[in-house]
């Protein structure tokens, strides 16, 4: 497949396999990166003699011509920078990368818990455990959460381990504080614990989270500038709302609303798209019987004709969800380009992979906003373990469980909470550095509050009521846009 050409040895492999040659010179000058090699594949996916030199010689200039249409779409007026998008780690995963892959959470984590204040005699779990005698009034330890369990008089005994070793932390029935956030505790998230040490065991009198800053105030924009959030459109259902999007359409080109609508949308810079960007083919057993659209191709196009209607100074950030190709497993790569060529090409569509980061509404004295742009597959998961999280609305109220996940600083912290491929290099779903906006879709729930320095979104849907979500508990609130006024940040969801 094109979407699988990440090099220059791809490329060649690629057109061999269709039995087409490369001319020695052809390749000669262009950069060995993916994204190159897999638009010049896609380029001359229909060439079915040799591949010369001319031929790209043509796709450079054709992408130089590109380059400067979107340069001329007054970028300095509503920037876009992609800050972090996942690059995929190109090997055969082993035992090894799994091991690698939480060292990694680890290490990111206790750096973001060592920044608390809380932590006394801070050690390695190695260091305690030297001595079976040795016992301490007050020593702090940071470990990954093994094992959770709960005895009979209503004690939970964590076992925690760091790098060096294991050890087993008790949290008292006797103190209420721990035994409630001991509830919400997860395995394989990182925690810090204090307390006194006897006979092998820590008895806790303090978990520390990593959390967010609590000094940091919400970052607003110095001119009134809007971003819109949307998810999970699924074009290509048969309850694909098109009625409904056609009015979103209408409002933001000033056709629709009052006064005061019709001014925000004369505003809007930014439109951010949290996955699900159509239905797919092939999600879910007997799929084809509520598809409108049944090739996945069609409906990228017909996704990119509706865009296409949006005005073109306001940047479309588009991340995919797990409806949209090529896979489900996270950190998910940018809408493919052999299927969504139609949204590529577009001169003011921007893409993300999910997670993602970007920066947007930068200036020479603003240094603009990072947005955390996250499908949230993980989010049902921890609404149905998390008794907290349940008992505070569940999905109907989303935005709590956004919290939860920025406080423990990563999308899904629990092993089994989410279908991951373990990167060696790096945990990609941790929070390394808090986003001025926290962004998913998922659940079909149009959800917005504030917390600390962050603005926690979860947009709509547009698909009508599924099956899918009521089998989740989720009540969906379809045709919602939610709109932020970045000078003043300022929340507002408007019902299409």
């Amino acid at each position: 497949m094109i979407s699988e050409i990440k090099s220059k040895k791809d490329f060649i492999q690629y057109f061999f396999g269709k039995g087409i040659l490369i001319e020695p010179d052809a390749l000669q000058g262009i950069d060995e990166t993916s994204i190159v090699f897999e638009d010049l594949a896609f380029f001359l996916r229909e060439k079915s003699n040799a591949i010369k030199q001319e031929d790209v010689k043509q796709f450079l200039a054709q992408n130089q011509e590109k380059d400067q249409l979107q340069v001329s779409a007054d970028p300095d007026k509503y920037p876009v920078k992609i800050i972090h998008n996942y690059v995929d780690e190109k090997k055969k995963r082993t035992a090894k990368d799994f091991v690698a892959y939480y060292n990694n959470r680890y290490k990111a984590l206790s750096k973001i818990l060592r920044l608390r204040s809380e932590f006394i005699n801070l050690t390695s779990i190695n260091k305690i455990g030297q001595d079976a005698n040795r016992s301490f009034d007050q020593i702090s330890v940071i470990g990954m959460i093994y094992v959770i369990s709960e005895t009979k008089k209503g004690h939970f005994i964590l076992e925690v381990e760091d790098n060096t070793g294991k050890i087993k932390v008790l949290l008292s029935n006797k103190r209420e504080e721990l035994i409630k956030l001991g509830k919400e505790l997860v395995v394989d998230e990182v925690i810090g614990i204090t307390g006194g040490y006897n006979k092998d065991i820590i008895f806790a009198n303090k978990i520390i989270i990593p959390d967010v800053p609590m000094n940091k105030e919400l970052k607003k924009a110095p001119d009134e500038t809007y971003a819109v959030f949307l998810s999970d459109l699924h074009v290509g259902s048969k309850k694909f709302m098109y009625e409904q999007f056609a009015k979103f359409i209408k409002w933001l080109n000033g056709e629709l609303g009052n006064e005061n609508q019709r001014n925000i949308a004369k505003n809007i810079g930014y439109i951010i798209v949290a996955g699900d960007i159509v239905e797919g083919v092939g999600i879910q057993p007997r799929q084809e019987e509520v598809l409108e659209i049944k090739d996945i191709t069609e409906q990228y196009n017909k996704c990119a004709e509706l865009f296409s209607q949006i005005p073109k100074h306001i940047k479309i950030i588009l991340s995919p969800g797990n409806h949209d190709p090529p896979r489900l497993a996270e950190p998910q790569p940018v809408l493919s380009k052999e299927y969504a060529k139609a949204l590529w090409r577009m001169s003011n569509t921007v893409m993300l992979t999910s997670p993602g980061i970007v920066n947007i509404h930068s200036s020479e004295n603003f240094p603009g906003f990072d947005v955390l742009v996250y499908h949230g597959n993980s989010l049902f998961y921890y609404v149905d373990k998390v008794v907290r999280l349940r008992e505070a609305g569940g999905v109907d109220k989303i935005d709590v469980t956004l919290r939860y996940l920025l406080q423990k600083r990563h999308l899904a912290p629990a092993h089994t909470s989410t279908l991951f491929i373990p990167d060696s290099r790096y945990d990609p779903l941790v929070i390394e550095k808090v986003p001025d906006f926290f962004v998913v879709g998922h659940v079909h729930k149009a959800a917005a509050s504030n917390y600390r320095s962050t603005t926690l979104i979860c947009g709509s849907c547009w698909d009508g009521v599924s099956e899918y979500a009521l089998k989740h508990g989720s009540h969906p609130e379809p045709a919602r846009a939610i709109i932020v006024n970045l000078q003043t940040r300022q929340l507002n969801i408007m019902k299409f």
